[in-house]
């Protein structure tokens, strides 16, 4: 069984309207990120590591809403080329 394009082109809609619904929720969470000023782990008794969140935060930011940008225009590009 072939997949037409027509069922090609909805799974793609489908898709790609799946992978928005993540990143948003994701972006949710990065957001949340930046609230908090320092991470601090337990080792042991006597020792603690404590870690920045900002940088990580704003990586994770920019990886999502790069992602955002691409899924969003090739979501775009779907909808507006022909055969539906």
């Amino acid at each position: 069984m072939y997949i037409t394009q027509k069922n090609e082109k909805r799974i793609t809609i489908i898709f790609c309207l799946f992978l928005i619904l993540i990143n948003l929720t994701a972006l949710y969470f990065i957001i949340d990120l930046f609230s908090y000023d320092e991470m601090i782990s337990y080792l042991a008794i006597d020792k603690a590591i404590s870690n920045r969140t900002r940088p990580l935060a704003f990586l994770l930011l920019a990886s999502n809403l790069a992602s955002l940008l691409f899924i969003s225009i090739s979501l775009l590009y779907t909808l507006m080329s022909e055969g539906f």
